[in-house]
C-alpha cells in the first residue's frame, strides 16, 4: 500500500515533486538494504519523471541520479 501512495504522490505535475532521486522522500538506501537482505539478485528499475512546467534538464538529471544511485551502492 505504501508503494501505491508513493506512486500517487508523483502524479501531480506543476507541484515541484519530480525532484532528483537524492532530494525526494523515497529512501533508496533502505530499498537497497531490503533487496540485499532478501538476497535479490535480479534487475531493478527506477523511473524518474521530469515536470515540464519546471524547465527540466533531463540529461543532467539522469547523470545526477545515476551518480547518486552509484554512491549508495547500486551498480
Amino acid at each position: 500500500m505504501r508503494l501505491l501512495q508513493i506512486a500517487l504522490d508523483f502524479m501531480m505535475p506543476g507541484k515541484g515533486i519530480f525532484c532528483n532521486l537524492s532530494e525526494g522522500e523515497v529512501d533508496f538506501i533502505e530499498i537497497r538494504k531490503l533487496l540485499l537482505d532478501s538476497k535479490y539478485e535480479g534487475w531493478c528499475t527506477i523511473e524518474q519523471d521530469c515536470d515540464p512546467m519546471l524547465n527540466p534538464d533531463p540529461l543532467g538529471d539522469a547523470r545526477k541520479n545515476r551518480e547518486y544511485l552509484e554512491s549508495i551502492g547500486f551498480k
